[in-house]
């Protein structure tokens, strides 16, 4: 089942400086290997950290319209001061896309479009 949410919190305005100070602090396959599509999907904890820092924030519009949505992912925790990001959880996709939840209500759609040497399944 996929659900989008109607209504989102956006990362307040920051310099773009600000976005690319993404700490991971771990990533860890979610893929059971049952999905044959998915089982080569994996990410270091420093590549989820590159996909983080290239990357940027989109709403569910674009999400909808411009991404394709892959069942791969990779799961994790990651920090970023400068955009009140800290104790957050992540799920990042084969597409492309990830989102963001931390533990102060904040929740983040990100995108990079400059991951294809990270994300095999975007290219």
């Amino acid at each position: 089942m996929l659900t989008i949410v109607g209504c989102e919190t956006s990362v307040p305005n920051t310099p773009t400086s600000a976005k690319n100070t993404f700490i991971v602090t771990s990533a860890k396959s979610s893929n059971d290997g049952s999905d044959l599509f998915c089982k080569d999907f994996n990410l270091s904890q420093s590549q989820a950290e590159k996909f983080f820092n290239r990357g940027h924030e989109i709403n569910g519009i674009e999400l909808h319209q411009s991404y394709d949505w892959l069942n791969c992912f990779v799961k994790g925790s990651l920090s970023n001061m400068e955009l009140n990001m800290e104790n957050c959880s992540y799920s990042i996709q084969a597409g492309g896309t990830a989102t963001i939840v931390c533990q102060n209500s904040l929740s983040v759609l990100w995108a990079c479009d400059t991951c294809e040497d990270l994300l095999p399944a975007a290219k």
